[in-house]
């Protein structure tokens, strides 16, 4: 019997015999980042430190997340089987806001993405809702309010409470006054606001004049007592350069408010006239002291007599008088005996 060794050539065809006529597999490779992604997951979350979470910013052109190191919770029945929130001990993770809004240290959702990172879940709301404020709100402060339930009759308010944020900082409102908010998509119920204008009262502590400025403290209802009372001091303007106050007197006004800047504009004033009393005598077409008091605060006015005929009598100290101011002169008018 005759044996043949197989050279290179034949080792070549009987290896490609014995695999079937079939190269190698080619081998599949996978990207660094592929082999990275993960399942989304969505969890609850609270900021760690009470200043929230940043809002993005844009430096260079570059838009640049807020972020802060967030505490993660699940919700596990309690003793009595209520639900309840627990913080999982010794997880934090770095969360990242991509709203330009900065969210205050409160619950969240949050969301892991396919590339391990943590993102606030935001999202749009359409519920509006009427609010009756359960007590006196001041530009910038949240307050505590009845949500209404509108229908066909007059609207009804519920017994529940729920917080309303001002974004505007310049909401002022009285208690029991009516406010529409937005719920937001972190659950937190926003004032609904343009540049505002409050009405406002305000009671003199400085005299004002014509076009000039003068000093006055807010009042304040208190449901308690009933009446109002003194609450932040302010500064009015008479923009319209037509009214005069006196110490201790209620004005009304309007209060022009944004985020940045204020004001308070007289728009009526009962102490353009005033019943007073002469503090020296007065003689036809001469010039006379009158004393006004206002809410237990006494100011002394000079005024300028233009009634009283030539032949009339001296009026002496004690008698009552009208004081009504001139925009024309810019003086105090003085007519006797208009008092009743």
């Amino acid at each position: 019997m005759t044996f043949f060794l197989p050279n290179e050539n034949d080792a070549k065809i009987l290896q490609r015999l014995i695999s079937g006529g079939r190269g190698p597999a080619p081998s599949r490779s996978r990207s660094v980042e592929e082999a990275d992604i993960l399942a989304p997951d969505v969890y609850i979350a609270k900021p760690k430190e009470s200043s929230g979470i940043p809002a993005l910013t844009v430096v260079s052109g570059e838009s640049v997340p807020g972020e802060a190191e967030c505490e993660i919770y699940h919700i596990l029945p309690n003793t009595s089987g209520d639900p309840e929130l627990k913080k999982i001990e010794g997880v934090t993770h770095t969360v990242y806001n991509l709203s330009t809004s900065a969210l205050t240290q409160d619950w969240i959702q949050v969301q892991r993405d396919k590339h391990g990172s943590w993102l606030v879940v935001t999202s749009k709301s359409t519920d509006i809702g009427l609010f009756q404020i359960l007590a006196e709100k001041s530009p910038g402060s949240s307050v505590l309010a009845n949500r209404l339930t509108l229908g066909t009759g007059a609207p009804s308010a519920g017994t529940d409470e729920y917080t309303l944020y001002d974004p505007s900082q310049a909401i002022r409102a009285h208690q029991y006054q009516r406010l529409w908010a937005w719920l937001d998509g972190l659950s937190h119920w926003q004032i609904i606001s343009q540049p505002v204008v409050n009405h406002v009262s305000v009671r003199l502590t400085t005299a004002l004049s014509p076009g000039l400025t003068a000093t006055g403290l807010l009042q304040e209802w208190d449901p308690i007592t009933s009446a109002y009372t003194d609450g932040a001091s302010v500064t009015v303007k008479d923009y319209s350069g037509g009214h005069w106050g006196v110490p201790g007197e209620v004005i009304e006004c309007h209060e022009w408010m944004s985020s940045t800047t204020s004001k308070i504009e007289v728009v009526n004033s009962g102490a353009d006239s005033h019943e007073g009393i002469l503090s020296t005598g007065l003689s036809a077409g001469s010039t006379a002291s009158v004393i006004i008091t206002v809410d237990g605060t006494s100011t002394t006015l000079t005024g300028q007599d233009v009634f009283l005929p030539d032949d009339a009598a001296i009026l002496g100290v004690g008698t009552a008088v009208l004081l009504t101011f001139d925009l024309g002169s810019g003086c105090w008018l003085i007519a006797p005996g208009k008092c009743a």
